[in-house]
């Protein structure tokens, strides 16, 4: 086996760019150039990207691994236009990890992304609109970060509140290897539908500090938005405009207390997971309190290290979905 972390730039590079090499070779090659600075690292990664004749998965990670410069937010933003889904879902996946950045350029496309396209992408992974909503949160919580405030600690924590199996959750319960090709199980969507007039009298009633439809400009991607001031911290969150999930953005020991009430208002035989960020999800059960929400995140967390370490050892990658 080739250990690319030993080789050159030069060599590296001449690998990434050989549509001879075999997709293994090419994909670790990039992995082994992550961090360069070298400008011709970016151009090839530019040419790789938009070349619609490239193998799709090595167009992925290089959209994946590309470098924190100026010129990927550009990049990410055309790319959530382009037809593949794969290409899609990176692009959106890289903007919510380019913390030294300004990604506000990309407002728009993330918005229309968020809101409209609940494709799935062919190789790995959920529904592309769900990857959008972390970067889409980033740019709307803007308003409260603190002057201080530089990098990616300082970002809100992310939850989804879904009646259906999203992130990680839907990897593992739907999608399948079957004959070298990643397949989707059947699944039956939720008819749950929340009316946003009725949340946001609901929220007014137990919030009083809220203000409702505050991101600027108003995204299409929420039925209802909000901000909550507790304890002098901001919690701000929003219905999907599918009217099934609910996306909450702040400490998360306040999102753990929305979650903990939004749970009481919902009826108790109505399934609803908790998702921290892409994660797999919580099923929130019906009367537990924030600190009981708690103690089953952390209970997830170690499961999740278990899983990972067992992954480990039996050679298999944590990208792929459960056999």
């Amino acid at each position: 086996m080739t250990d690319f972390y030993s080789l050159e730039v030069e060599t590296l590079l001449a690998i990434v760019v050989d549509r001879q090499a075999t997709e293994r070779d090419r994909i670790g090659a990039i992995d082994a150039l992550l961090g360069s600075t070298d400008d011709r690292v970016v151009q090839a990664y530019l040419r790789i990207a938009f070349d619609p004749t490239e193998d799709l998965e090595v167009r992925c990670r290089v959209v994946e691994m590309f470098l924190d410069v100026p010129v990927l937010v550009d990049t990410c933003t055309r790319l959530l236009s382009d037809e593949s889904p794969d290409l899609r879902f990176w692009a959106a996946y890289r903007l919510s990890q380019a913390w030294s950045l300004d990604i506000s350029p990309a407002l728009e496309a993330l918005d229309r992304v968020a809101a409209f396209d609940h494709q799935l992408p062919l190789h790995w992974g959920w529904h592309v609109d769900r990857e959008a909503l972390y970067a889409l949160e980033q740019l709307y919580w803007q308003p409260y970060r603190a002057v201080h405030e530089q990098d990616w600690r300082d970002y809100p924590d992310f939850a989804l509140i879904s009646p259906e199996a999203e992130y990680e959750t839907f990897v593992w319960r739907y999608r399948r290897w079957q004959a070298g090709k990643l397949a989707t199980l059947p699944y039956q969507p939720s008819n749950l539908k929340i009316d946003p007039d009725w949340l946001q009298i609901v929220v007014a009633r137990r919030w009083r500090h809220v203000e409702f439809n505050v991101r600027q400009p108003k995204p299409r991607t929420y039925a209802l938005d909000w901000h909550i001031m507790l304890y002098g911290q901001h919690l701000i969150g929003g219905l999907h405009r599918d009217q099934k999930s609910v996306v909450l953005s702040g400490k998360d020991w306040l999102w753990r207390r929305f979650a903990a009430w939004y749970r009481s208002m919902i009826a108790p035989d109505q399934p609803l997971l908790l998702y921290e960020w892409a994660d797999v999800g919580i099923e929130l059960q019906s009367g537990w309190s924030a600190k009981e929400i708690q103690t089953a995140v952390h209970k997830q967390d170690v499961w999740n290290v278990e899983r990972d370490k067992r992954l480990a050892e039996d050679g298999a990658s944590g990208d792929q979905p459960a056999p």
